[in-house]
């Protein structure tokens, strides 16, 4: 099972390449199942497909597109693909600044900075994250938490 927090011996501490999901994503979305399936490359190509047919929901694909990116970069050690990662999360920070995945986002592209040694910089994303994810969404803050430990400490 999930390893226990450090600091209060209760909260689920996720390890930093660990899949975590906001509570709000669709879970029945398709792209969301493929994810969730470790089907990674098809999950990037259907969002990529998606951004392109789908008059909405430009947001999520984003988001989408950029969890499948990091997800299958840091399973292959591909940091080319975790870089177009951290380009993923970054259009939706600029393009969608009151997004509900504003602060997913702001975590998602620490930890692509984390990786590609500028742990400065990812430890002002979580920052900005911080304020950002909704405080009720238990598995994100945990996380969140245990990104910027990991930063802090130079993991």
């Amino acid at each position: 099972g999930p390893a226990t927090s450090p600091t209060t011996g209760t909260e689920p501490a996720a390890a930093p390449d660990e899949l975590v999901l906001p509570k709000d994503i669709p879970g029945d979305d398709a792209i969301t199942v493929l994810i969730r399936a470790g089907k990674l490359t098809e999950a990037i190509d259907a969002a990529e497909k998606a951004m392109r047919t789908e008059a909405t929901g430009l947001q999520l694909r984003l988001y989408q597109k950029g969890i499948a990116q990091l997800h299958q970069g840091l399973k292959s050690d591909d940091s080319t693909l975790i870089k177009d990662a951290g380009l993923s999360f970054m259009r939706l920070v600029v393009f969608f600044p009151r997004g509900s995945y504003l602060g997913p986002a702001l975590m998602e592209a620490g930890l692509v900075h984390h990786k590609i040694g500028r742990p400065d910089i990812a430890l002002s994303l979580y920052d900005r994250a911080t304020v950002a994810i909704d405080p009720e969404d238990t598995a994100m803050t945990a996380r969140l938490q245990e990104l910027k430990r990991s930063a802090a400490q130079g993991e």
